[in-house]
């Protein structure tokens, strides 16, 4: 059993999940791709959001086709 409003347990140093500094971005190719086909059909008020999101190579791309 934990009684985890005593205020012994309260003042323990609990680990907590390290926070994420960094931009996760897309996949360069998709960032082109989107920018490529929709960004002209998109108003000019959301086109900059394309122009200016970031690029990584090493993100999973959920929709990437499986590999045969």
């Amino acid at each position: 059993m934990l009684d985890f409003l005593k205020l012994s347990f309260i003042k323990k140093d609990i680990d907590k999940p390290q926070q994420k500094n960094e931009l996760r971005g897309i996949h360069p190719e998709k960032k082109q791709s989107i920018i490529k086909t929709l960004v002209p059909l998109m108003p000019k008020s959301r086109q900059q959001f394309w122009f200016d999101i970031p690029t990584s190579d090493t993100v999973n791309d959920l929709y990437e086709e499986p590999e045969n």
